[in-house]
């Protein structure tokens, strides 16, 4: 599948959850994940998603085009996440392994979900490496272009993003 999205840094992310709350998007999740990311010669990104929910880890495994670029819009193909059983854990390192893929980062965040229609807004709060801030709306084209241009005229924060 193709995924279209605004991904961009922000200094605060409290705007955006109020812009949510106050226009009708549902909460969708609210948790820690470790994300480990492993890349290979192909421009393909690997990830290992550890959820944790209420002290209870899940993994997850998706795949998706490797475009680390700071540009605003992206799009990229990127498969359907597979739940992984925690006990699974060493047969997913040696797939990744034969596929030559190698660990590049692990990130620790905290990711508030919500959506509404098509559009879903992903909020995060990165705490390792190093502490950011990433809003990222992703969605259908046209509705996910319109919800930014609205996020635009009324969270300041969002007019200094090029």
């Amino acid at each position: 599948m193709k995924e279209y999205e605004y991904s961009f840094k922000v200094n605060d992310i409290n705007p955006f959850i109020n812009y949510c709350k106050n226009n009708g998007y549902i909460l969708e999740n609210d948790n820690l994940q470790i994300r480990e990311l492993f890349k290979n010669k192909n421009k393909i990104l690997a990830r290992i998603t550890t959820e944790i929910i209420n002290d209870e880890k899940k993994y997850i495994l998706d795949f998706k085009d490797d475009n680390d670029t700071d540009i605003l819009i992206k799009e990229a193909r990127e498969t359907f996440p597979l739940k992984v059983r925690l006990e699974d854990r060493k047969a997913l390192d040696s797939i990744l392994d034969i596929l030559d893929f190698s660990k590049d980062v692990v990130l620790k965040r905290k990711r508030v979900t919500y959506v509404k229609n098509k559009v879903k807004f992903e909020i995060d709060e990165y705490m390792e490496p190093e502490i950011f801030y990433v809003v990222a709306i992703e969605g259908e084209k046209n509705l996910v272009d319109n919800v930014y241009l609205d996020i635009k005229n009324k969270i300041k924060e969002v007019s200094d993003v090029q």
